[in-house]
């Protein structure tokens, strides 16, 4: 997903109407975007012609699907209900010169509206009263910056309730954005971090300044994607296994040469044989490795080795604690990652729901928590990850094709996102019209756990074409499903 960012920050209106900590906000707003991996435009003290052109260049360089943020500190008013944020350039003493000296926050708001983003964020730190009014003949219709409708995809978030004055920190940003500042890097959802910036302010200005968003996002959206901690815990040849040379002197490495052989008649009786004092015996980074030999090995259909994904927590009984996490988090771990290392393209999750419903055994979650962490790391966006512990709402879209009994899927929406992909034209005929085959509601929860890694525990499969949901409906051929954007 690219992520691009505008930000402007105006302090230097006229005498009297200078803003001390405009610049400054803006400036740390800007690094804090480009630590979450935002291409950022950033802009100090613009008249109202540069802001017109920032915005518009701004909105030609996003793109469908991605994601765009606007920061702006600085004054802001609503003149006969349109919002302006004004330029440099303005007239404090003249309502008209402020009209016409600012960026309309409707023109910015429809610019990334009509882009196509996925998720657009607006960040207003400027004051809800009119900075100007004692000025202004008090006949117009105006104030600090009024209510706005978010479009579709869009949160727009305030300093301030209406009418409130947006107050100085005490260092050198405003209360708003020191707070903003402080939970920017948090990994959580967008509407989460929001409700903690007004937690913070409401300790900090002892209720004087609530911030206010208005919002109407649909996916999911983080800021921070990333908590930045790498695969410590194991050594790089665990994280890195494709190299491995076997020394038949360690019983661990003999144990993994056999299950990495590609061969049942190898790989069944030395998952058979694989005991728990054996694990007790072995370093984590053995058993770490063991973990992903094994769930390859059951993805390779060996069947002793399936045994140990299926029935998990009764295998490992008699196994110490760090060395049963270990030999989890290497199962799990090879589910996502290759032999390199490196995020596959798509996971390895034919018993990713099983081995899924045993990580969530309260003994065992550390090690869906370290999976977890992980994922966040790769900087990736996923649809049963980093929130691990909330359901995820599908929506199903369908269709009745003529002849057709039942009706036909032509969507699968997770978060406004369609995760139903064609694999090959070749699937399609003439017109786009793929052929489909007989699939329950049950198989369709087994492939969205196989193929896009959400377990069966965690999906609200939803049909809101239909009244009824269908006892069984088409599934195109030849689409799969994504995974991660």
């Amino acid at each position: 997903m690219k992520r691009k960012a505008l930000v402007i920050g105006n302090g230097a209106y006229a005498p009297g109407f200078d803003l001390e900590n405009a610049v400054n906000d803006a400036v740390a707003v800007a690094g804090a975007l480009r630590r979450s991996g935002f291409e950022v435009n950033e802009f100090t003290d613009l008249d109202h012609t540069a802001m017109q052109d920032a915005a518009l260049a701004f909105g030609k360089s996003l793109k469908r699907d991605g994601a765009a943020t606007f920061y702006f500190a600085g004054h802001g008013v609503e003149i006969d209900g349109v919002n302006y944020l004004i330029g440099i350039d303005a007239d404090p003493t003249s309502a008209v010169d402020a009209k016409h000296n600012s960026l309309k926050l409707d023109y910015l708001v429809d610019l990334m509206d009509h882009a196509g983003s996925e998720t657009n964020i607006v960040i207003l730190d400027a004051c809800r009263e009119n900075p100007f009014g004692r000025n202004w003949d008090r006949s117009l219709g105006m104030g600090g910056l009024g209510p706005v409708t978010a479009p579709r995809g869009t949160l727009i978030a305030f300093a301030t309730s209406p009418g409130e004055k947006a107050m100085n920190g005490t260092g050198k940003h405003g209360r708003y954005t020191e707070a903003l500042l402080q939970h920017f890097d948090a990994v959580c959802p967008v509407e989460t971090m929001f409700k903690r910036v007004r937690a913070t302010m409401a300790t900090s200005t002892g209720k004087k300044q609530t911030p206010w968003e208005h919002t109407s996002l649909i996916a999911e959206f983080f800021f921070n994607r990333s908590r930045n901690v790498p695969v410590t815990q194991y050594s790089e040849q665990a994280v890195s296994d494709g190299g491995f040379i076997a020394d038949p002197k360690k019983p661990a490495d003999v144990v993994l040469d056999e299950l990495k052989s590609h061969d049942w008649y190898r790989q069944n009786p030395a998952a058979r044989g694989i005991k728990a004092s054996d694990l007790n015996g072995f370093s984590e980074n053995a058993c770490f490795m063991i973990g992903r030999a094994l769930y390859s090995a059951a993805d390779g259909k060996s069947k002793d080795a399936e045994l140990w994904v299926t029935n998990f927590i009764a295998k490992t009984g008699g196994v110490d604690s760090d060395k049963r996490k270990a030999l989890l988090d290497g199962m799990l771990f090879e589910v996502f990652f290759d032999r390199d290392g490196i995020l596959r393209n798509k996971p390895k999750a034919k018993h990713f729901d099983e081995l899924y419903g045993a990580a969530s055994a309260k003994v065992l979650r550390p090690s869906l928590e370290f999976i977890g962490e992980v994922l966040v790391n790769t900087g990736r966006r996923f649809l049963a990850f980093p929130n691990i512990d909330d359901d995820v709402s599908v929506d199903i879209t369908t269709t009745m094709l003529p002849g057709k009994a039942n009706p036909s899927i032509t969507g699968i929406v997770v978060g406004g996102r369609d995760i139903l992909s064609l694999d090959s034209p070749d699937y399609v005929d003439e017109h786009g019209i793929p052929r489909y085959f007989a699939f329950r509601p049950q198989d369709l929860a087994n492939r969205l756990a196989a193929e896009a890694a959400l377990p069966t525990s965690r999906q609200v499969l939803n049909f809101p074409d239909l009244s009824i949901p269908p006892g069984e409906f088409g599934y195109p051929v030849g689409y799969s499903l994504e995974w991660m954007s």
